[in-house]
């Protein structure tokens, strides 16, 4: 069984960057109100996470590009489907 935790209408972006450019690509994307909401995973190896709405794919890929002709970003990839929590799966042992 496959419970839905998040809307459909909801991206998530998996991207590396140049850690000591987070705190500097965070703020160029609040700058876009509504494009993306940003988390660090990693921020020695500067893995983040951004969540972006469906209609803002398009805009926020082409930032992107940007940050990586920039230097700023390494890499991003698409993942999907984020939002499926798989519940018929043992539970791990305690």
């Amino acid at each position: 069984m496959i419970k839905t935790t998040a809307p459909d209408n909801t991206l998530l972006v998996q991207a590396r960057v140049i850690p000591s450019e987070i705190g500097f690509l965070n703020a160029l994307v609040e700058e876009y109100e509504g494009l993306a909401h940003m988390r660090t995973l990693d921020r020695r190896s500067g893995v983040l996470k951004f969540w972006t709405p469906r209609s803002q794919w398009d805009l926020l890929q082409s930032v992107f590009d940007d940050f990586i002709a920039w230097g700023w970003m390494l890499s991003y990839e698409r993942i999907e489907p984020w939002w499926e929590i798989r519940t018929d799966q043992a539970p791990n042992p305690s």
